[in-house]
């Protein structure tokens, strides 16, 4: 997996650590699939213009090549949801354009909290 090169590289620095294993479960997913590694691409982070209220501001969310995955990209993107599980949305934004890429962001619903039979367990 790489950053998206110049002249509009992607930015990293400042992202939340989720969204950094939220893009080795996409890499790992895409190798699984067959998508050659120099697709297997982070496009934005903390870069670009999103849109107002965007989750890319806060650092919470990412976007990645989708244009080398083989198939059904919709397909692909319900296994990195399945794997990324309930904490993080997975969406293919720009179906079919030429900058069509799944945008993961963090989307924490309800945060973790042990039960009263966890608490005190080490």
């Amino acid at each position: 997996m790489r950053l998206k090169g110049a002249p509009n590289r992607a930015r990293i620095v400042g992202l939340r650590p989720e969204l950094v294993f939220a893009a080795f479960v996409y890499d790992e997913l895409a190798a699984a699939a067959g998508v050659p590694g120099q697709l297997r691409e982070i496009t934005a982070g903390l870069d670009s213009t999103h849109t107002p209220g965007s989750r890319h501001y806060i650092g919470a969310a990412v976007d990645l090549a989708s244009h080398g995955i083989p198939g059904n990209r919709y397909t692909f993107l319900l296994d990195l949801q399945a794997a990324l599980g309930p904490d993080f949305l997975a969406i293919l934004e720009n179906a079919g354009q030429p900058n069509e890429h799944i945008h993961v962001e963090l989307h924490v619903v309800e945060p973790f909290s042990p039960s009263t039979t966890e608490k005190g367990a080490h």
